[in-house]
C-alpha cells in the first residue's frame, strides 16, 4: 500500500534533512489539509521526493510497455515527402 503522509514526509526528510525527521509530527499537524502545498515547497527547496516503492514497481512495467509501443509506432511512421507546417 502507498506511503502514508507521515511516511512520505519522513522519507523526504531522511533524504534531505535527517536532523529534522523529529519535526514530522508537528509539521503534519501545522499543515493539516495543506500537505500538497508543503510538499511543493519542500521539492522546490530541496529537490524531488523519494520514490514510494508501492508506485515504483508499477511504473517501471508501464514505462517499458509505453516505450515499446512508441518504438513500434515510430518504425511505422512515414514522413517522407510531407511538408512541415509553417516551412516553405
Amino acid at each position: 500500500e502507498p506511503w502514508t503522509m507521515e511516511e512520505r514526509l519522513t522519507a523526504f526528510y531522511n533524504k534531505y534533512q535527517p536532523d529534522k525527521v523529529s519535526d514530522v509530527p508537528s509539521l503534519l499537524e501545522k499543515y493539516a489539509g495543506k500537505e500538497d502545498k508543503l510538499f511543493l515547497a519542500l521539492v522546490k527547496k530541496y529537490g524531488p521526493e523519494p520514490e514510494d516503492p508501492f508506485y515504483a514497481d508499477d511504473e517501471s512495467d508501464e514505462d517499458s510497455d509505453d516505450e515499446e509501443e512508441l518504438e513500434e509506432g515510430m518504425e511505422n511512421l512515414n514522413v517522407s515527402g510531407k511538408k512541415r507546417r509553417g516551412v516553405k
